[in-house]
């Protein structure tokens, strides 16, 4: 049997222990915990991604970026 629940961190506690429990009775089961990314370790765990991180970064501190008002762009 395999069974998949995707929890926030909050919702490990009793109530979820008990259901557990009850769903799996006498039987012994494996717990496999995995995590999601979020966009910043995704960009960091590619090296493309990360260097196009770092180059844009080195151009808003060279001040290459021009900011724009989206509104006013479709406007035109």
């Amino acid at each position: 049997m395999t069974t998949t629940f995707q929890l926030e961190p909050n919702e490990f506690n009793n109530d979820f222990l008990k259901t557990l429990k009850t769903l799996l009775k006498n039987r012994r089961a494996t717990l496999t915990v995995e995590t999601e990314m979020d966009e910043t370790e995704r960009i960091m765990a590619n090296p493309v991604m990360y260097k196009i991180l770092l180059d844009r970064i080195a151009n808003v501190e060279k001040g290459l970026v021009t900011e724009v008002n989206i509104d006013e762009l479709l406007a035109k």
